[in-house]
């Protein structure tokens, strides 16, 4: 690894000094950088070919998730560029430094929204939600990033702008590369925007809570609600000391009557917010699983009995959020992951455990390392964030 003290100098080379900074505690590598431009970006780039520095792309640093040491941090959240909305459109293009917070709250003006709530704080950018490829609640509805973006520009392995897909909802020609970039966690390129297809804020919003004796029970009340002739938003699934499911419906307290006559009469309602009440446990340990819906009630059955295990799922598209404090569920969680014919993610783990990222390898990575040797030759981005050779 390069000293600090020559690394310093060769960066001052191609960025002014207020755009370097010693890297902070969390963020694994010997210096951050803010670069103010997409120039000094792509100079960035060709100083790291030349040298054989790594990057690794950031925003605040918030989403990094990596046990490799990296020589420089790359963060978009200085670069001068301002978010390109047209309402009328319903599309928006957004610099990825930008807050997603922020961003939200200046696309709700014109009663839009990006169909997507992940877990964020105020400082979770648009690029690291996008490059880790992270969800929520919505995803029951309208999918994951994959399923919003339009076109992405990014700095490549060349240190060339590259620019993928339209900034328009009807485009089909060409791949579709926007999608390689989306949980690629920086190591195919730095995304500089990203363009949006929006979605309609909802004037109303129902939440229901139903507590359900049993795991069947439980099943039985999320599938009813997910075929509800309403505009459903999502249904989630969770499990710490009971089953309950919560139902998210867009529209005024008249659908509640719906719900309780097809589904449940005990709803508990709350229609402060479209955020689900559930309160989700948090663990040392922090896993996301993905099961076949057809085999997804025999691996709930199976974790169900784990002491200290917090369970979130959104049943209709077979994801799972579970979180635990024993390193010895991790290994039991992961067995009946793999018996039920899915692939998990370890996301959070303590300082002094070095589970692979991939307990479970998932389809496609073989490719994933084919589509990194061509996009990152150099293989300079962020290597090793998604498992060995990526």
């Amino acid at each position: 690894m390069t000293s600090p003290e020559k690394l310093q100098s060769r960066l001052e080379s191609v960025l002014n000094s207020e755009e370097i900074q010693s890297a902070t505690s969390g963020i694994p590598a010997q210096f951050t950088v803010y670069p103010e431009n997409r120039q000094h970006i792509c100079e960035l780039v060709k100083l790291a070919v030349a040298d054989g520095l790594t990057l690794i792309p950031m925003g605040s640093g918030s989403r990094i998730n990596s046990a490799g040491e990296f020589d420089i941090a790359v963060s978009t959240s200085k670069l001068n560029e301002q978010m390109e909305h047209s309402p009328a459109d319903m599309v928006a293009t957004i610099p990825t430094g930008t807050a997603f917070t922020t961003a939200q709250s200046a696309l709700r003006k014109h009663h839009q929204r990006i169909a997507l709530d992940p877990p964020v704080n105020d400082s979770s950018t648009i690029g690291g939600i996008v490059s880790t490829n992270d969800w929520g609640t919505l995803r029951h509805r309208y999918g994951t990033a994959k399923n919003s973006i339009l076109a992405t520009t990014i700095v490549n392995g060349d240190g060339k702008i590259v620019k993928a897909g339209a900034k328009v909802v009807k485009n089909v020609s060409g791949y579709d590369l926007n999608k390689l970039y989306i949980g690629a966690r920086g190591s195919l390129g730095i995304l500089l925007d990203v363009t949006f297809r929006l979605h309609p804020l909802p004037e109303q919003i129902q939440t229901g809570i139903i507590r359900c004796d049993s795991l069947d029970e439980a099943l039985l009340a999320a599938s009813t609600c997910s075929r509800l002739p309403l505009n459903v938003e999502s249904v989630e699934l969770t499990k710490s000391s009971d089953w309950e499911v919560t139902a998210t419906i867009a529209g005024s307290s008249e659908t509640r009557k719906i719900v309780e006559e097809s589904v449940a009469e005990n709803v508990s309602w709350n229609s402060e917010s479209g955020k689900s009440t559930t309160k989700h446990k948090v663990g040392i340990y922090y896993v996301k699983a993905s099961i076949p819906k057809s085999k997804l009630k025999l691996f709930l059955k199976s974790v169900s009995y784990f002491d200290s295990l917090s369970l979130w799922s959104l049943p209709n598209v077979g994801v799972c959020r579970l979180s635990f404090e024993d390193a010895v569920q991790l290994t039991r969680i992961s067995a009946s992951v793999e018996s039920s014919g899915g692939f998990m993610e370890v996301e959070q783990q303590p300082a002094n455990f070095h589970f692979p990222r991939w307990l479970i390898t998932p389809p496609g990575l073989e490719w994933m390392r084919r589509i990194k040797s061509v996009l990152d030759p150099h293989g300079i981005f962020a290597p090793g964030i998604l498992g060995e050779d990526l």
